[in-house]
């Protein structure tokens, strides 16, 4: 908690108290994408996510009443190219269709690390959040979120072989995608579960804290 309050305290800028007061719907005038230190991820000065929202380019797992859910993507030939070893087939690429992988091997810090791994972020209309951080003070429906996780998570478990992401999918992978111990944690003892009917679930919930945050608008990591 006191490394919170720190992180607020140093936290001020105009541009973001606009963006979170509906003053302004950008944090500044920008075309194309631009890597903020402190901002994070933004494109035409927006951030990511309200951009990707804009143009309906997130595929939700779960809606409830003030949020969405949804498997961070980003992954794509680009980026597979990169991959000295490990190297993905064009049809192993395509059936990611543009999630991550959970494999660290595979697309590094921003690799889901988890079977189930899903973003819940605030609907466009509900608030507007920078990061945990600027949440003192707020009236954040927390629980809504925590629930909108949860049942994506539950989507993804009970989903079949052919659901992208989902428990199945990622046990039956092979080849330079199938999913290894060593690609979930760095934690001896790690087990995959042979079948998803005997994989228990330890929801976990987080936040990236200001400061280190990859993109600029609330996402509760579930």
């Amino acid at each position: 908690m006191q490394d919170l309050i720190e992180r607020h305290q140093q936290y001020t800028t105009d541009e973001v108290d606009d963006w979170e007061t509906w003053k302004s719907d950008v944090f500044f005038k920008q075309n194309g994408f631009y890597m903020d230190r402190k901002l994070g991820a933004t494109m035409n000065g927006k951030p990511m996510f309200q951009w990707l929202l804009d143009l309906w380019r997130v595929k939700q797992l779960c809606d409830t009443a003030n949020h969405i859910a949804f498997i961070p993507a980003g992954f794509n030939k680009a980026k597979n190219d990169d991959l000295k070893d490990d190297k993905l087939l064009d049809t192993e690429l395509a059936s990611l269709n543009g999630i991550n992988p959970v494999q660290h091997r595979l697309a590094g810090g921003s690799a889901l690390m988890s079977l189930l791994h899903v973003l819940v972020i605030p609907k466009l209309e509900y608030k507007r959040v920078f990061n945990a951080v600027t949440l003192p003070g707020k009236d954040y429906d927390l629980a809504d979120a925590i629930k909108c996780g949860e049942e994506a998570l539950k989507k993804l478990k009970k989903g079949g072989v052919d659901e992208v992401g989902s428990l199945k999918f990622w046990l039956q992978q092979k080849g330079n995608l199938a999913v290894r111990e060593a690609d979930l944690s760095a934690e001896k003892g790690t087990v995959l579960p042979e079948t998803a009917e005997n994989h228990v679930m330890d929801i976990r919930h987080s936040f990236h804290v200001y400061g280190n945050n990859s993109v600029g608008y609330l996402h509760m990591h579930v």
